[in-house]
């Protein structure tokens, strides 16, 4: 297991500290495997999207590689934003439009030709996506 990545839990997992852990939830590694002599099962530290920490067993647990920009997991512990809330349906909707927006012009303006003006072009198309989504999201 990778430290500092998101998981998918595999099974319901129940807690007698944090109540359930419900299969298809996102959690965030924080530390783990490791053997409690117990169980003699190796065990994971991961924090919920509520916060709350618990300690699941490690074979509950799938890496995830990539999540939906709109999805309510984007709230787990993140590198620069240490705080996210939760979108609203409406925002959602907003960032995908913007997102599909910047990429069909960004795709569009790929398609003209190749030029510095061109490739700036195409950086603030970027920038643009960037700071609208920072809007939507702040």
């Amino acid at each position: 297991m990778q430290n500092n990545k998101r998981y998918k839990v595999l099974k319901d997992h129940t807690t007698i500290a944090n109540g359930m852990v419900c299969q298809g939830e996102t959690v965030f590694l924080i530390s783990g495997p490791t053997k409690t002599p117990i169980t003699m099962r190796a065990e994971c530290l991961v924090q919920r999207a509520n916060g709350s920490e618990v300690t699941i067993p490690a074979e509950y647990l799938e890496p995830i590689s990539k999540m939906e920009s709109t999805s309510d997991d984007r709230t787990i512990n993140n590198v620069m934003r240490h705080q996210y809330r939760v979108l609203s349906d409406e925002e959602k909707e907003q960032m995908r439009v913007v997102k599909d927006m910047g990429l069909d012009f960004h795709e569009y303006i790929a398609n003209i030709g190749d030029s510095r003006e061109l490739s700036l072009a195409k950086t603030k198309v970027e920038e643009a996506v960037m700071w609208a989504v920072k809007h939507i999201t702040g």
